[in-house]
């Protein structure tokens, strides 16, 4: 037997789904809606095909009770606890030995490769136990050498795509998520740790360094064609900031600088991990949404767009502070006063002058069409508007690490503590 729904059946399943969330939304938090109003269909089919709610005839309200418990059955066994191995282009740091970050491991290509394995019943379908016996080892051999000579035997021929352009491998084990939202969790909190790597290492090139493999990045190389007198000039071709110029043992070294600072973001990764057992899970989640902003302000190619996208990253943090909010959000995290002077040269501004420079002048100006010219010199700004944030960024999950306070949005603005180790730039810089 097969059941449909059409017209006014599937208007009315997602009114009930909708409903079910919206009247107690932290029961159905695991699971995409989506996934939610397909379990809803499965279990009203069934119960339409097994006569149930005919034998409830009368009495719906016992027939929505069992249409509930059903569902949260059918849901709960659907959790699963699965590992997300996301592969991810880095500072190659990760040669020098696995690294963790919180809930999050970054493993060399090959040093994951050794650690995994598939089951006997996949090895025997693909080829047979004895072609398998070696994958490992004939996959990190292609993985080695040049991509035309590459020939992975059995199970590492299906890997060896997924593994061939990124020289780092992401993991995360994410458990009690429906399987529909399991992977976003996972793809969000490796995404995160990386970019909380970069955030420490300091330079806006890290972050376009750094990062999985689904990310949208600028191409590592680029060639211009130009004419001039109606005769053509020879290709001009350029590298972009893709390219990792710092060795991998300098990354790794200067990493150890920066501990206390890693510490306060592998605690964050582990709250959106673990919600109920942590102590600030909703700042942990702001300062992160925070970061991607950041995070993709880095990595934006126009200026103005990288403007709007930084001073989005503080108005988050602040929680809306607008320009007021955010100077005192700096005030309390850098220790410097409104009225200080922190950029000298031609154009001295005082920290409330370079925040509206940032906020007013330049996210919100941008964002609302006052600034619309695309030729406008704003690479200054830009960078002025990273340091910011980027300080912000620092202080804040340091001193979250050692916060006791309510888990309450605006928190960053009176958050007391230290400051993290290891390179940090000033306001002047």
């Amino acid at each position: 037997m097969q059941v449909n729904f059409e017209g006014e059946s599937c208007r009315m399943a997602n009114e009930f789904t909708k409903t079910l969330v919206e009247s107690v939304p932290d029961a159905w938090s695991k699971v995409k809606f989506d996934a939610l109003l397909l379990v809803f269909r499965e279990t009203v089919a069934d119960f339409y095909v097994a006569g149930t709610f005919d034998a409830n005839e009368g009495d719906w309200p016992k027939s929505v009770r069992q249409v509930k418990a059903d569902i949260k059955r059918r849901i709960d066994e659907r959790m699963q606890v699965v590992t997300h191995h996301l592969p991810a282009w880095t500072c190659r740091f990760e040669q020098f030995g696995d690294f963790q970050l919180g809930p999050v491991i970054i493993r060399s290509r090959e040093n994951w490769v050794r650690s995994v394995d598939f089951s006997d019943g996949a090895k025997e379908h693909e080829g047979g136990a004895a072609v398998n016996v070696n994958w490992r080892e004939s996959l990190i051999e292609a993985l080695g050498g040049p991509r035309a000579e590459a020939k992975p035997v059995g199970l590492g021929n299906l890997l060896y795509d997924a593994l061939v352009k990124c020289p780092a491998v992401v993991s995360v084990t994410v458990s009690g998520y429906h399987a529909s939202l399991s992977k976003r969790v996972g793809e969000l909190i490796c995404k995160t740790a990386l970019d909380s790597l970069s955030l420490a290492l300091g330079d806006e090139t890290f972050f376009l360094q750094q990062a999985l493999s689904t990310e949208r990045l600028p191409p590592i190389g680029s060639d211009m064609i130009v004419e001039t007198n109606g005769y053509l000039h020879l290709p001009g071709s350029s590298i972009s900031k893709r390219l990792p110029l710092v060795e991998g043992k300098r990354i790794a070294a200067r990493l150890k600088e920066c501990e206390a600072l890693l510490a306060s973001c592998g605690e964050i990764l582990w709250a959106h991990l673990e919600p109920d057992a942590r102590r600030h899970p909703g700042l942990s989640k702001r300062w992160a949404t925070a970061l991607a902003w950041f995070a993709e302000g880095a990595r934006e190619s126009t200026d103005a767009i990288a403007l709007a996208k930084l001073g989005t990253c503080l108005d988050i943090l602040s929680s809306g502070g607008t320009d007021y909010g955010i100077c005192e959000m700096l005030v309390n995290l850098t220790g410097a006063a409104r009225d200080d002077m922190v950029l000298q040269g031609r154009r001295p501004r005082t920290l409330s002058q370079l925040v509206a420079d940032v906020y007013n002048h330049g996210r919100s100006e941008i964002l609302h069409g006052n600034r619309y010219d695309r030729l406008e010199d704003l690479e200054d700004e830009r960078r002025r508007a990273f340091d910011l944030a980027r300080i912000a960024l620092s202080v804040s999950a340091v001193r979250l690490h050692s916060y006791t306070g309510a888990d309450e949005d605006k928190a960053f603005v009176t958050m007391s503590g230290s400051k993290p180790d290891g390179p940090e730039p000033s306001p002047n810089s």
